[in-house]
């Protein structure tokens, strides 16, 4: 699969009447066989199709990180910097059509699965629902696509017992960072210091600093999901 350049993310960005004054942040849902869950740090389902219900308070505009290990997630859960997720870096954003026709997700250490909504006729949903303000968007995950091993198989026969979800809501405008792994690793006492050496052992990232533009994160949004 293919990643797609920052330029595309601005699709859903760059063109918006919704204000941003309304800083809720997305919910998101569980939806198996019928029931209806509320995501908290962790919930367990069937190893089967289920769907992610999604409630945006503005218009639609996630990445998406979903993986085998808890690295991001923990960094996350933990509150580090935007700009050191180096999955949601500007460029690690997956190639994927409209409407979710698939009916899958990407699983990948160092990439994100990026679903908007710029209209009717463009958008990364199963379905939409507008009312008002909000958003009600739900995307069907039936197969898994592993980027990793490029294979992509039915959720029952995965191997895994837990994935680790990570989102970030993203808005309109864009913040300057500074990016410096080696910060981190430099200090063996960090709460950080396992993200960043097994990025680097991994050659996802590598020590300089550096500068990079990112698109505004609103919120994010940490959980895993547990198969039994």
């Amino acid at each position: 699969m293919k990643l797609f350049i920052k330029a595309a993310i601005i699709i859903c960005l760059s063109i918006s009447g919704f204000s941003e004054t309304i800083k809720k942040p997305v919910e998101v849902y569980i939806i198996q066989d019928g029931k209806e869950t509320k995501v908290s740090s962790s919930i367990t389902i069937k190893k089967k199709k289920f769907s992610l219900k999604f409630i945006f308070y503005r218009k639609p505009c996630i990445a998406v990180n979903i993986s085998e290990k808890d690295y991001i997630y923990n960094a996350a859960l933990n509150k580090i910097d935007q700009a050191y997720l180096f999955p949601f870096f500007p460029g690690c954003s997956f190639a994927e059509g409209i409407f979710n026709k698939d009916k899958h997700c990407t699983l990948s250490n160092d990439a994100n699965n990026y679903w908007y909504y710029e209209n009717k006729t463009d958008h990364r949903f199963d379905s939409v629902k507008i009312e008002g303000d909000k958003f009600i968007c739900v995307r069907t995950i039936q197969n898994i696509y592993n980027r990793d091993t490029n294979g992509s198989v039915d959720i029952s026969k995965i191997n895994n017992k837990e994935l680790y979800f990570t989102i970030l809501e993203y808005g309109n405008k864009m913040v300057n960072k500074t990016i410096n792994f080696n910060g981190i690793l430099n200090d063996p006492g960090s709460k950080y210091y396992s993200l960043a050496k097994w990025a680097l052992d991994n050659d996802f990232i590598d020590s300089s600093a550096y500068e990079e533009d990112f698109f505004e994160e609103l919120g994010r949004v940490c959980f895993s999901i547990k198969f039994k």
